[in-house]
């Protein structure tokens, strides 16, 4: 590649310090006024930023300093001599169509390497950093794909637990101090990541004598730097760190960022006794479950799928709606009755209180309350002065 001869030659005189190279600016109206410059929505309908400020991003700054900016999708291809760039960017509320021309993509590359220092190269063409509040992974072309790619999220703390609702709340921080596990699954960017830091964060700040031990691949979830009871892990080999948790680490709440359905030392954790956390890729609970046994017959032999979930009891199903705007919400709560899978909270409504504690009363929790007052407690804390009425929402047959 042209950029690689070239990743720490100092900037050309040409450039100028301020200003966007390109000189002209794009056709169309301002839609977004940055502090690295305009975004303008030209005739066409498309995004098209123009840089008045200098960053590593160059051309593509204003885009990154929307400030309601969520995601960044871009692809790069060379055509006609100029570098075309399109992709989409989502705000909290809407996504839209980006389109725009630069004469030099790879002097954007060059300019993120220089200030950053990341690995890019032929023999490593994607990498993924942190920068300015935004976790970015950046793809060279290669002979199958002959475009650069880069796709940006933003880095932010996540609402408090009572933005999924009161009830909820109390419910999801119940069941997280109870000796179950909580499997929250749904698609990439569904939000799952984003619930399971809001329930982190609200028994780190409730009960902050528990000693909370967090596995993570990569540094996702937000912890406050004043909470001293948190040990923090980071690694792809997140089993080591589990098991060692587990036997040696005197942990008595576990958070593991995320879990592949082959890795089946999440099923021992599960049942280790300890209050267990973590995120699954899939679209719904039953489709995580199917994928976890399907491995788990491999090693384990013969296992059923209502078995497996006597083991992994509690499911959260997120989901996100892309149309005029963008949505990521909890569908539903599910625990084991021991058989098949009990709607708690299904699209807005929730089972009553009874039909809930019924379900988790059999198990301890580690603050040594008992589940229902534990959940009575909490009620208090989130402001539900009522009772919860309502009968059983059904089941999911597994």
């Amino acid at each position: 590649m042209r950029f690689l001869a070239r990743l720490r030659r100092p900037k050309s005189s040409r450039e100028p310090p301020n200003g966007n190279p390109l000189g002209g600016r794009p056709r169309g109206r301002i839609l977004f006024s940055t502090p690295a410059g305009p975004v303008i929505l030209t005739p066409k309908g498309r995004l098209a930023p123009y840089a008045t400020r200098r960053t590593p991003f160059l051309d593509l700054a204003p885009l990154f300093k929307i400030p309601d900016a969520q995601e960044i999708m871009l692809r790069v291809r060379h055509v006609g001599g100029k570098d075309i760039v399109r992709g989409m960017l989502t705000t909290s509320d809407r996504r839209y169509a980006v389109e725009f021309s630069i004469d030099r993509f790879e002097r954007v590359v060059e300019e993120i390497v220089a200030t950053t220092g990341i690995p890019l190269s032929l023999a490593n063409p994607v990498v993924m950093f942190d920068y300015d509040g935004w976790r970015i992974e950046l793809a060279m072309p290669t002979v199958g794909a002959g475009e650069w790619s880069l796709i940006a999220a933003k880095l932010r703390k996540p609402p408090d637990i009572t933005h999924y609702g009161e009830i909820l709340a109390a419910r999801l921080v119940t069941l997280s101090l109870t000796k179950l596990c909580t499997l929250i699954s749904g698609e990439p960017g569904s939000g799952k990541t984003t619930l399971l830091n809001s329930i982190l964060l609200k028994v780190v700040n409730l009960f902050p004598q528990l000693h909370v031990y967090v596995v993570e691949r990569a540094a996702e979830l937000v912890i406050p730097d004043d909470a001293l009871n948190v040990s923090r892990r980071i690694g792809q080999d997140i089993w080591r760190e589990v098991n060692r948790a587990i036997t040696a680490g005197r942990v008595e709440m576990l958070v593991v960022g995320e879990i592949r359905a082959d890795e089946l030392d999440f099923v021992e954790a599960a049942r280790s006794g300890v209050p267990t956390l973590a995120t699954i890729h899939g679209p719904s609970a039953l489709r995580a479950l199917e994928a976890i046994a399907l491995h788990a017959r491999r090693v384990l032999g013969p296992i059923t799928v209502p078995e497996l979930s006597r083991l992994l009891p509690v499911h959260v199903e997120m989901e996100k709606a892309v149309g005029g705007n963008i949505s990521r919400r909890v569908k539903t709560l599910l625990i084991s009755d021991g058989r098949r899978l009990a709607y708690i909270y299904r699209r807005g409504i929730h089972a009553g209180d009874q039909v809930f504690t019924d379900l988790i009363s059999p198990y301890d929790t580690i603050v040594g309350a008992s589940p229902e007052d534990l959940y009575e407690s909490l009620k208090q804390v989130f402001g539900i002065t009522r009772k919860v009425t309502g009968a059983s929402l059904g089941f999911l047959e597994l």
